[in-house]
């Protein structure tokens, strides 16, 4: 169940901001095995996802 529901300019902004956080082995690390995921995370519009899911959450 999603609880909150971000926007993709706030998406985008906590992506880069998690990044900025991690350690240099966690760099590395996410420009190597995990550049691929990243990436994906990265172009996931979360906006036009909402606008399909939206219909299938309840509100209470």
């Amino acid at each position: 169940m999603i609880k909150h529901w971000q926007s993709m300019q706030n998406y985008k902004h906590f992506l880069r901001e998690s990044k900025v956080h991690f350690d240099s082995s966690e760099r590395g690390r996410l420009h190597t095995e995990l550049w691929k995921p990243w990436q994906k995370l990265r172009l996931f519009d979360t906006d036009k996802a909402m606008e399909f899911l939206l219909p299938f959450y309840s509100s209470t």
